[in-house]
């Protein structure tokens, strides 16, 4: 007798059925789920951005309000550190509006780091 088979009342075909509807239904959810997260948007909120030093800008946000990335652009500012190290202010940040710190993040989502 097989093992996946278990004889109540001399019937095997209902077990196998509903062994095989759990696995169809199972495949479905899966597939619908993924379908689901495909859809659902993503929200990027609280963009803020420094430089580490003369060739490193590190943009850091929030997705979904609940985890924290940040994006290391490398580059050649030095023309814009010297002008915000010259300035009395405290601030680190370059002079970037939130439309320009949007786009820089959606571009580029593959190197994206999660915050520990």
């Amino acid at each position: 007798m097989n093992e996946d088979n278990i004889k109540i009342g001399g019937s095997t075909l209902v077990l196998w059925y509903g062994k095989l509807l759990g696995k169809i239904s199972k495949y479905y959810l899966a597939r619908s789920e993924k379908f689901i997260d495909k859809g659902k948007k993503t929200i990027i909120s609280n963009p803020t951005s420094e430089f580490i030093n003369p060739f490193t800008i590190l943009i850091k946000f929030t997705v979904d309000n609940s985890n924290k990335y940040q994006l290391v652009l490398q580059g050649e500012y030095r023309e814009k550190y010297k002008s915000i190290k010259e300035r009395e202010d405290d601030d680190d940040s370059p002079e970037m509006n939130n439309q320009e710190l949007f786009n820089l993040i959606r571009s580029g989502h593959d190197k994206w780091f999660l915050k520990a």
